[in-house]
This record gives structure tokens, sequence and C-alpha cells, in this order.
């Protein structure tokens, strides 16, 4: 992967290996969990950086995923700008109008990637 510094070497960080590819960009591979662990145990490595950062990676666009040799201030800013138009809106009871599972990064693109293809705003009727 990359040198000091790239998107490789944070991968790296993280224990995670991942593949490049000229159609779906840059991923990074999540690791798979135990099957023989306990729940307990599952649950608690389900929710380490290791097996989420992955996820959270690679619901990036992939112009943010194929960012390298650069600075470190040259990928955020190109991850600010992606996330400055993930809304933040957390399910509220009662409010159907949004259908996200969560307020999670990967639910919230993933309902921008839908709506950009349907067209549809996800809110209420505008009138």
């Amino acid at each position: 992967m990359e040198g000091p510094g790239g998107v490789g070497a944070r991968a790296h960080v993280l224990g995670t290996s991942g593949t490049l590819n000229e159609w779906t960009g840059r991923k990074c591979s999540r690791r798979t969990l135990p099957s023989k662990a306990p729940g307990r145990c599952k649950t608690l490595l389900a929710a380490r950086l290791a097996h989420e950062g992955p996820k959270i990676f690679n619901r990036l666009p992939k112009n943010v995923r194929n960012i390298t040799g650069c600075s470190v201030n040259t990928f955020k800013y190109g991850l600010d700008k992606i996330l400055r138009t993930v809304p933040d809106e957390p399910p509220v009871p009662g409010y159907t109008a949004k259908f996200t599972t969560s307020n999670t990064i990967p639910d919230q693109v993933a309902l921008l990637d839908k709506d950009a293809r349907t067209g549809s705003s996800g809110g209420p009727p505008r009138l």
C-alpha cells in the first residue's frame, strides 16, 4: 500500500488490509469476529475501531477513500467537505419522515446515496 502517513499506513495501524479496485476504489477489509467466542466478547470486539473503522471508511465516497500521498490536513479537508453534507439527525420516537436505523455515518451516507439515486429528499413533502 502507501508509504508513511498514507492511507495504507493508517489501515496497517488498525490491523486491517485493503484492496484497490479501479471501479470501486480503495476499500478496507473488516476483521471477522471469532464464531466460537461468547456473545459478550463478540459485542465488545464488534464495537472496536479495528472492526467498525473499515465499515465507516468504506462508506466514504471513492474520491475521499482514494486520497493518497498527501498531508494529513489535505485528507482531513477532503473528509470534512463530505462530512458537512452528512445530516446529524438522531431518530426521534414517533417521527418517521427520515428512515435510518441509526445516526451512524454509514446509515446516514446510505440514506444520502438512496436519496440521490431516487431524487427523494427523504423528508416530508414540500408545499
